[in-house]
């Protein structure tokens, strides 16, 4: 009796072995590969950064030649800062404070003269991540669209455009969105450049394609 129940066991695991676990590994690995299908097909490049160049709060330059080489998020803040506006600065936070160990990350925001976020607030646990860019309306306004070219249904107060490390546009996020800022990061850390490497001979922005 006992022989015959451990013969039992020993084909229900050889079963198992053999049958039933290939069959769930396939269907983990399937799930996986559709997983990461899925995101990079809505990571296709969707616009080229054109040229451009802001003065930070420090009054340093900040041009195309600082993005490249990393990921940048560019993020929007067109009205008066209000509850939105916070909303987005906070995910950005968790943003920052997820990819603190990293140099390959940068935050630029871009605020109006007539927003009255007077100053920028205060830096998380990462260095020098985030800019803040105060400039005239018009100027962020077209900014904006150029990297905002393909979307038919605009953009919000509190936006954020994906932007990889050879100043491709990748995806565009709404910052009052927890769903959507979740996304982000997942996003990101999928396309994180490996290395840091400043390429002496950067392309001009307008011959990148």
């Amino acid at each position: 009796m006992k022989e015959a129940k451990k013969t039992l066991i020993q084909r229900s695991l050889l079963l198992i072995i053999l049958v039933i676990f290939p069959i769930l590994s396939y269907y983990y690995l399937s799930l996986g590969r559709n997983y990461y299908k899925e995101n990079m097909e809505m990571l296709k490049p969707k616009a080229n950064v054109q040229d451009f160049a802001f003065i930070n709060s420090k009054g340093d330059s900040i041009d195309y030649k600082n993005a490249f080489g990393k990921l940048t998020l560019f993020h929007f803040i067109n009205d008066p800062c209000e509850a939105k506006c916070q909303t987005s600065i906070q995910a950005l936070r968790r943003v920052e404070n997820q990819f603190s160990k990293t140099e390959r990350v940068q935050i630029v925001s871009l605020y109006t003269n007539q927003n009255k976020l007077n100053k920028p607030p205060k830096k998380g646990k990462s260095k020098d991540v985030w800019e803040w860019i105060k400039t005239d309306s018009m100027e962020v306004v077209s900014f904006q669209n150029d990297l905002y070219q393909v979307v038919s249904d605009g953009y919000s107060n509190g936006s954020i455009a994906l932007v990889d490390d050879k100043l491709k546009v990748r995806n565009y996020y709404n910052g009052n969105d927890s769903v959507d800022v979740n996304l982000l990061i997942r996003h990101m850390a999928m396309i994180l450049p490996k290395e840091t490497k400043r390429d002496p001979g950067i392309p001009d922005a307008t011959e990148m394609k």
